[in-house]
This record gives C-alpha cells, sequence and structure tokens, in this order.
C-alpha cells in the first residue's frame, strides 16, 4: 500500500485480519512493519473475527451449515407466492399480500452474503440490457398480465470472484463462417456487441445464483463488453485535415461510453449537433496501433440543417487523402491522428451542398429550416438559386417550363393583357418549398421572363375558368420562346404575419 499503491482514493486505515490473537514477539514485529504508514493499522484477531462471526451469522451458515438450501427455499416459496397469485383461490387485495413479500424479499437479501435481489413486474417486457451499477444479471419470465423480473446486484465490489457466475454455450457455425467469427473475436476482445441467433447457440447454461440457474438446448444470445467504470463522459473534437494540413472540416463530439475487452477499448462518440454516433477502437495490444472508425451511422432525417450540418461536412471530408485529427475540447494540441482508408465518404457532395444552402437561408428566417431525407436535381437548384438570389439581390440564368396557378377570376385580363407581349414580369412572395417545408422568407421579389409562351389551349383555359368555382385557381404551364433568360429581383424586406 505505501511502496506500490494502485489505489485512486486516500487510504484510511489498514486492518491485519487472521484467526489468532498476537504474541507479544507478533505485536513488536506489527509495530514495527506499520510504523511508517500515515493512517491507522490494527491487528484484527480472534476476538474480532468471533464478533464479526457473532454480527453477520448468515455468512458462516452460507459457508459452513445450510445457508444455501434456505436460500433456495426462500426463492422457492417466492415462486410459489407467485403461482398463488397466478391461480388465487379467492379474491386477493394487494394489500394483503404485502407483509408476505416484504418478509420474503427480507429474508433472501439477508441471508445471501454476495448477492441483493430485487423484484419487479411490469406490463410489457423489461428492458434487460439497460446499465445499472453493480447490476450482476436479470432474469424476467411472463406471468399472467405482465413480466415478473429479477435483478441481482453484487453487494461488495469482490461478488462474483468469490461465487462466480458461470456462463457456458456452444457455437455450431462453418468453419468458413468468418464475419461471425470476427464478431465473436471483437467481443471479448473490445466488448463489441454481437448477436448469435438460435441456430448457432447450443447448450445454453447460466449459473445464475438464487436458484436462476438455466439451461437450454438451443437460444439465441447477445454479448456485449461492460462499459468501464467509472467512466466520465468528455469531449473532444475531430477535424478533417488535407495531407498539406489544411483544415477542411471540424465538429464537437461527446464520448458517452467506453467498453472494454481483452486487447483494447472501443469508445462511443455521439456528434453534438445529432449528425452521426461514430465508434473508435484501440488495440493496446499492438505498439503505436492507429485508432479504427467502426460503426459510423447517420442521425435521424428531419433535423436542423444548420445544426448538424458541421457533423455532414465532416463526414463529407472522411476520404483519402485526407486525415483525421482527434483535439481536446479546447486547445489545439493533437491528441491522435488517423490517415484515412480508401472507399466513399458517407455523405456525398450534393447533399452537403443542400445544408449549406440551407444554412445560408437560415439567415434570412427564424423558422427552423430541416434538413431534408432525400434531395432532387430540382430541389438541389432551386435551393442553390434561392441562396443567390439573398446574398446579391439579383439572380440571372436559364429557364425550363414551369407552372402557375392565376385565378379563374382574373384568367381573361391575363390572357388579354399580361401575356401578350414577348416577355412577362411576375411579382411574387418569396418562399422556400424545401422538401414539404413552406416557409415564407418575409420578402417579394419580380421574376422578369425575357420570352414566354403559353403550353395549354387558351380556349380550354377559357372554358375551364368559366366552370371553376368561385376562388379557385387555373393552373397555366409557360415555356422559353425564343429566349431562355429570367432575371430576379429581390424586393424590399417585410413583415411576415
Amino acid at each position: 500500500v505505501l511502496d506500490d499503491p494502485e489505489l485512486d482514493r486516500p487510504v484510511r486505515a489498514w486492518r491485519l485480519l487472521v484467526a489468532v490473537n498476537p504474541t507479544k514477539e507478533a505485536e513488536r514485529w506489527f509495530r514495527t512493519f506499520t510504523r511508517q504508514a500515515s493512517f491507522d493499522c490494527t491487528w484484527w484477531g480472534r476476538a474480532k473475527v468471533d464478533r464479526l462471526a457473532s454480527d453477520e451469522a448468515h455468512v458462516v451458515d452460507w459457508y459452513f451449515r445450510d445457508g444455501k438450501a434456505r436460500l433456495e427455499s426462500r426463492l422457492r416459496d417466492l415462486n410459489r407466492a407467485a403461482s398463488i397469485l397466478d391461480n388465487p383461490h379467492a379474491p386477493l387485495r394487494a394489500g394483503e399480500i404485502g407483509q408476505s413479500l416484504e418478509g420474503l424479499y427480507e429474508a433472501i437479501n439477508r441471508e445471501d452474503p454476495h448477492f441483493r435481489y430485487y423484484f419487479e413486474t411490469s406490463p410489457d417486457p423489461p428492458e434487460l440490457a439497460t446499465e445499472r451499477v453493480g447490476l450482476i444479471l436479470a432474469v424476467s419470465r411472463s406471468v399472467p398480465g405482465g413480466y415478473l423480473t429479477t435483478r441481482v446486484f453484487g453487494k461488495h465490489p469482490h461478488a462474483t470472484e468469490e461465487c462466480p457466475v458461470p456462463v457456458s454455450f456452444a457455437l455450431a457455425f462453418s468453419p468458413d463462417d468468418g464475419d461471425l467469427r470476427r464478431q465473436l473475436e471483437d467481443a471479448f476482445a473490445f466488448g463489441t456487441a454481437v448477436t448469435l441467433s438460435s441456430a448457432v447457440v447450443r447448450d445454453l447454461h447460466f449459473g445464475a445464483p438464487g436458484g436462476l440457474e438455466h439451461r437450454a438446448a438451443a437460444g439465441s444470445l447477445r454479448i456485449a463488453g461492460i462499459d468501464d467504470e467509472p467512466f466520465i463522459p468528455f469531449r473532444l473534437r475531430l477535424r478533417a485535415t488535407s495531407p498539406d494540413g489544411v483544415t477542411l472540416a471540424e465538429t464537437a463530439v461527446e464520448a458517452q461510453r467506453r467498453t472494454r475487452g481483452s486487447r483494447g477499448v472501443e469508445v462511443h462518440l455521439t456528434d453534438l449537433g445529432g449528425a452521426f454516433t461514430i465508434v473508435f477502437r484501440h488495440d493496446f495490444t499492438t505498439p503505436d496501433a492507429p485508432l479504427q472508425i467502426r460503426d459510423l451511422a447517420l442521425g435521424a432525417p428531419g433535423q436542423p440543417a444548420s445544426r448538424i450540418r458541421p457533423g455532414y461536412a465532416l463526414l463529407h471530408a472522411l476520404r483519402q487523402p485526407n486525415r483525421l485529427v482527434l483535439l481536446p475540447e479546447h486547445g489545439n494540441r493533437e491528441l491522435a491522428l488517423l490517415d484515412l482508408r480508401d472507399g466513399e465518404a458517407p455523405v456525398d457532395t450534393g447533399y452537403l451542398r443542400v445544408l449549406d444552402a440551407l444554412d445560408a437561408i437560415q439567415e434570412h428566417t427564424l423558422v427552423t429550416l430541416l434538413a431534408p431525407e432525400t434531395v432532387t436535381v430540382k430541389n438541389h437548384r432551386d435551393l442553390r438559386q434561392l441562396v443567390r438570389l439573398l446574398a446579391g439581390d439579383r439572380e440571372i440564368g436559364h429557364w425550363n417550363d414551369f407552372t402557375i396557378g392565376i385565378p379563374a377570376a382574373d384568367l381573361g385580363r391575363w390572357l388579354d393583357e399580361v401575356f401578350i407581349g414577348p416577355g412577362l414580369a411576375i411579382e411574387q412572395p418569396l418562399l422556400l418549398d424545401n422538401a414539404g417545408q413552406h416557409v415564407d422568407l418575409g420578402r417579394r421579389y419580380t421574376l422578369k421572363l425575357l420570352s414566354v409562351r403559353i403550353l395549354d389551349d387558351k380556349a380550354d383555359l377559357r372554358r375551364n375558368a368559366a366552370a371553376a368555382a368561385l376562388g379557385a385557381e387555373i393552373l397555366v404551364q409557360l415555356a422559353p420562346d425564343l429566349n431562355d433568360r429570367f432575371e430576379a429581383v429581390l424586393g424590399e424586406v417585410h413583415t411576415v404575419a
């Protein structure tokens, strides 16, 4: 304790526990041996051991008498109590069984020196994989109307060392199944989760304590590493750079969990903007082994475009010959440097440009613009034109066929007055159509078409307008005539209701 400490807290006391009282020579040796200690050192001899055995009789009972059998009997009593609840001889009320269950619960947790048992019921299957500090195992079984779950916690940090929980199973799969073999190796080496189907797992045995032992000829099995404890989440910055060190993109991430295996660790990172989750693996057994990127997954669609844009920009840059640099949350000291492998970037250029456009448009509206799940070529083109118009108050380009809606009552005037010249100027509100999200940007613009013709038959349009209901619109399809140029001029800002 003094010469090679491996404890992460100050030592308050040190006890030598042996089942004999010290002789005078032993006392002198003990005082000399512990003289340099700055904390209390005490010899706990036979008298102390007898006192502990008296105060904690159930521990002695467990190891040297019939404590195990009595605990298993208590558990059988609990199972019988559950059976009574399943098939009561008379209507039971909750208050009538509370005292009996309380007595069983108290007795079970008093007898076992290693584990503590908690019971809960739920109408739906419980989430057994939920991480809880000290949780050793959980067993759930169906009962009429729901599920009864037993969760077993260790009473002390060495519970599973003094009373191991053996798990054994056989695997039946082809030697040529390299993927499954690698997944299993990763599960034990780094704590990577792997799920094995019932077609693979044979002779499954859980030697659970407290009469919860389970055997099955076959069954599905999920293997995953336990999170490092204690683990405090921390933040990093991921920066993509060109081969000459120029920063291409950067985003902040949070390390939310870390699993450990026999060879190394895996750190699970989440982009703070919600753009992606990613897992970094580090192999401690190989000198100077680089970090590996694994299990990259994009966030859910429909998130704010401006918030996820930095993360998507980083993903777009994850390709050769670029590099990925890990930095602390504050400062520029490089923690790790990864050379990227061949392969396509997780985000294509077109989608990133859409996010860039929405991020630029976001400055002109208080409505949160959402990232679309998919993008068409037309959506992409319209967004970029809108960005250029907002940036320069004027946009010039080429146009193709499009359809406008004209009130049926005004159609005649449009055909006789508006559509008679070679060109057309239309003033209308500046609207954003973003994959179903329609936003008024609070301005108007004038669209000048240098030449235009109507593709529809004018006589048909007039008949449709005459037969239309009050307030209806007539759709008119327009196309460029000899000149397909257009000019859009942005007007003054107005208040959006």
